[in-house]
């Protein structure tokens, strides 16, 4: 079921360097956040981290090789059991754009972790979370972009993957949410 085309192998990381997220805005307003949240920075940037060694590493493979592919999708199957599941509607299967699960239920904007279905070129721009986060995390503009959604503009999973798909793409008008 599962034939890798490219993969690497590294040990987890144990502390990552402050100096890429210390001085952005996007951690300065974490700490403003409550405990539990501020707790959870590690795993936030492992998450991070690794999406973004995915996207470095198919965006490796699809150059080298001359690869093409209609939609790249992602998702997190620690989060999914017999309690929290959902099907993927088939008639986005044949649709081109980007989907992500909804996060109405939380009356939220923000782009669950869970599931991610885009058009490659998207994910190549979207998922350098990690490399590009003083970038985007020290970006006023965008910050209050994402406070317009009604957002964070914080280190968290799904604020992260909002906020980087706002300082790409500007607007939300092409992501469909199920």
């Amino acid at each position: 079921m599962y034939k890798p085309k490219a993969y690497e192998h590294e040990y987890s990381i144990n502390v990552f360097p402050e100096e890429k997220y210390i001085n952005t805005v996007v951690y300065k307003n974490l700490l403003k956040m409550p405990q539990k949240r501020i707790d959870n920075l590690h795993n936030t940037l492992s998450q991070m981290y690794s999406k973004n060694k995915v996207r470095n590493i198919f965006k490796k493979y699809i150059e080298s090789n001359e690869t093409f592919y209609d939609s790249v999708l992602l998702l997190r199957f620690d989060s999914f059991n017999k309690y929290h599941c959902f099907s993927i509607p088939k008639e986005i299967i044949v649709k081109k754009g980007v989907y992500v699960y909804s996060a109405e239920k939380y009356n939220r904007c923000f782009i669950n972790d869970n599931f991610a279905m885009c058009p490659q070129e998207v994910f190549i721009k979207w998922f350098d979370l990690y490399d590009k986060l003083e970038i985007y995390g020290n970006d006023q503009e965008l910050e209050k972009l994402v406070i317009s959604y009604g957002e964070f503009f914080d280190i968290n999973s799904e604020e992260i993957l909002l906020i980087k798909y706002l300082y790409e793409f500007n607007n939300l008008n092409e992501v469909n949410r199920f």
